[in-house]
């Protein structure tokens, strides 16, 4: 796999191992949300990385599955939560 590292500002997150590239896939917010909230559930050391230095824990992924599903969650700053 190959590695990458996350960068938000000028402070060094993580490393990212994986990458998943979602493209054309009918209602992919919501297969994306399901997919996530359920890795993160078995990996909750894991996180998500969406574009624009967003990144979404499990903490998170629970604050949003509290709510009525928002098909516009991952484009949307998870800090403002």
């Amino acid at each position: 796999a190959n590695n990458y590292e996350w960068i938000s500002g000028n402070e060094k997150i993580n490393k990212l191992y994986r990458v998943i590239y979602l493209e054309e896939i009918i209602n992919r917010e919501k297969t994306l949300f399901q997919f996530t909230y359920e890795y993160l559930k078995l990996n909750p050391n894991d996180c998500l990385w969406v574009e624009d230095d967003w990144v979404y824990t499990l903490n998170d992924m629970e604050k949003l599955k509290q709510r009525p599903f928002d098909p516009d969650w991952c484009y949307k700053d998870p800090r403002n939560l």
